[in-house]
């Protein structure tokens, strides 16, 4: 093919259909070429077309236009039906895939701003966004100069070449194309020049090195990805832009020429039934027909029937011995179910999912007890690693008790070493230059200090985990005002884990004795009411009554007189006094307390208590009428 010097050998009349073109694209001409006036203008951002973020397909077909073309309308045609609808609609393909569509806005791809190297690098940054990268089978389709895009990424990117077993090109330059060599005259732009054919310091020649010298390495040359492709037969407004050899120099298998297609109508299909379908059909087909699918093995469980049993005993920790093993050369995502029974205190970690395995790696599950939600002495979730590999997972409980008692003990070791902290004179110091908001967040700061051992802080979801079992801790300790706080900063700082099942299920109870408005918003959104029914029921929780731990030592005493010196936490110290004078059996004393309470915090549970210890106090003075 001619190279940059030979421009004098284009025929004039081929030089002035360029030169037509050309001027239509920097909009010379009042009959400005439609779909160069589209790209021109193209405001469609990068976007996933078909998509369910919780339960996605195997593979996901991304989409990769030309210089010339649109987001989108690269790939739509004139009734308005796209390429993507077509390939969902095939009915061995469609419920497999998802579709990804990449393009460069206008804001993207000004004169002199984008070149094929800076748009892979786009393109990379728009797929780890949007999570493609998370796939373990991703297929590129590209049109033109999408094509020599999506080769530039997998040069740059070549981590990823073993989730990439197929790209299709339609009418992709892999020698060039003469457009470049006049077009680039009249309309200056980088990446127009780099598809000059044969330019011997050029982006094609440089291409077609790179990409043959990447796939006689051993160490890449089995994860070759297959290339299919498609050339244009006819001209568009005179023009031939890529010539059959030109579409086909990296092809594996038949060069498909598409009857009756130029090189913008060969992306445009009219039905299913048409060739450009069929092509990528038949190459998405013989992906899905390979062994690409997971290998997920689940150690320190026991197969029993249909069901993996977890019965080592290990609990309160991230680290239980229980592994899911990636052994396969793909990546894996995974997702973790709802544990059950329904609103259950059993914590699984990591709580955030999907979670991707990388190959041959894995992740480790950690099982720990909460005091709130509703306990079992077995707990059924799901793993699902797509596919169909979905294994039942049963978790039982050991019958010596002493996860449950550590679970308990959790507040009450919590309490006693925040008595020791407010005994420290620089703490003291601190707290009495705060403001009553300051010192109740520094208060929380000091109980997360004490919520420990439960594994390594670089584990995934750590940070969270950590945050669920401190608000559980201070709810149990009967102060679930500051357990709003705290699930509401995590839920602002890790959005995504005010979906997981112990965010929402630690979230119902907290929401409930707290009355926290925005805590309740949040699981209204998510279709949880919290009506009069729930909030009693997670009133009368019984699991909630720390005097059952051994709260009640002369340090934790002294931590309710040190916490009442302090006006942001006087109500914490009064709720621990009124605790322990009722579980002293002083009710009348109790209630005075919680009458306070009443008036300075007069959420549900203390509301509750006051109701409470009313009855308790009335039936007392009319059974012994010596109480006054």
């Amino acid at each position: 093919m001619p190279g940059s010097g030979s421009r004098r050998w284009v025929s004039s009349f081929q030089a002035l259909a360029v030169l037509a073109l050309v001027m239509a694209l920097s909009s010379c001409k009042k009959e400005t070429i439609p779909e160069v006036a589209e790209a021109l203008n193209n405001k469609e951002a990068p976007e996933w077309v078909s998509h369910d973020k919780n339960r996605p397909n195997p593979v996901a077909v991304v989409f990769v236009h030309g210089i010339f073309g649109t987001t989108k309308g690269t790939w739509t045609n004139k009734e308005g039906v796209t390429f993507f609808d077509l390939i969902k609609k095939n009915p061995d393909i469609g419920s497999k895939i998802d579709v990804y569509a990449f393009g460069y806005t206008s804001d993207m791809f000004k004169e002199g701003s984008l070149d094929i190297y800076s748009a892979a690098d786009k393109l990379d940054g728009f797929l780890m966004a949007d999570k493609v990268w998370e796939y373990k089978t991703v297929v590129f389709v590209g049109h033109s100069m999408g094509g020599l895009v999506t080769m530039q990424l997998l040069l740059n990117k070549r981590q990823h070449l073993s989730q990439v077993p197929l790209v299709v090109f339609y009418a992709t330059p892999q020698e060039g194309s003469t457009l470049a060599s006049i077009g680039e005259v009249f309309l200056p732009n980088p990446a127009l020049s780099q598809m000059v054919p044969n330019d011997p310091g050029g982006f094609i020649v440089g291409l077609d090195n790179n990409w043959a010298y990447m796939f006689d390495d051993p160490a890449t040359r089995k994860l070759k990805p297959k290339v299919v492709c498609a050339h244009e037969t006819k001209s568009v407004y005179k023009f031939s832009v890529v010539s059959k050899f030109s579409a086909t120099r990296f092809c594996d298998g038949a060069r498909n020429g598409i009857g009756g297609a130029d090189h913008i109508s060969i992306t445009k299909p009219g039905s299913e039934r048409d060739q450009a379908v069929i092509i990528l059909a038949n190459a998405l087909r013989d992906v899905l027909g390979t062994d690409r699918s997971p290998r997920l093995d689940l150690v320190g469980f026991n197969k029993v029937g249909e069901d993996w049993i977890y019965e080592q005993g290990y609990f309160n920790t991230q680290n239980s011995g229980a592994v899911l093993q990636n052994e396969s050369a793909f990546p894996i995502r995974y997702y973790l179910g709802k544990p059950q029974p329904v609103n259950s205190n059993l914590l699984v970690s990591p709580l955030d999912t999907p979670r991707v395995i990388p190959p041959k790696s894995k992740q480790e599950l950690g099982f720990i007890l909460m005091t709130s939600g509703t306990a079992s002495n077995e707990y059924r979730f799901t793993v699902d690693s797509g596919a169909g590999d979905l294994r039942n997972i049963i978790v039982r409980m050991p019958a010596d008790g002493k996860a449950q008692k550590e679970a308990s003990e959790r507040p009450a070791k919590m309490l006693a070493m925040l008595s020791k902290d407010l005994e420290d004179p620089d703490v003291k110091k601190e707290l009495s230059g705060m403001t009553p908001d300051e010192q109740q967040q520094y208060l929380v700061r000091l109980a997360g200090n004490h919520i420990t051992g439960i594994g390594d802080v670089d584990a995934p979801g750590y940070r969270e985990t950590h945050a669920l079992l401190l608000a559980d801790a201070l709810t149990a300790s009967r102060w679930s005002p500051l357990a709003a706080d705290v699930m509401n900063d995590l839920k602002e700082k890790t959005p995504s884990v005010a979906e997981t099942a112990a965010f929402k299920s630690l979230s119902v109870t907290i929401a409930s004795r707290s009355g926290n408005q925005e805590l309740r918003s949040e699981l209204e959104k998510q279709g949880v009411a919290i009506d009069r029914v729930l909030i009693e029921r997670n009133l009368d929780q019984s699991t909630y009554e720390i005097a059952g731990a051994p709260t009640w030592s002369s340090s934790v005493s002294k931590l309710s007189d040190n916490l009442q010196a302090y006006p942001g936490l006087e109500q914490y110290g009064l709720v621990l006094q009124a605790e322990r004078l009722w579980d002293k059996g002083e009710a009348v004393d109790a209630l005075e307390l919680y009458k306070r309470l009443r008036v300075m915090s007069p959420t549900p549970e203390v509301l509750k208590k006051n109701r409470e210890l009313g009855a308790v106090v009335l039936n007392s003075k009319s059974e012994d009428p010596k109480i006054q």
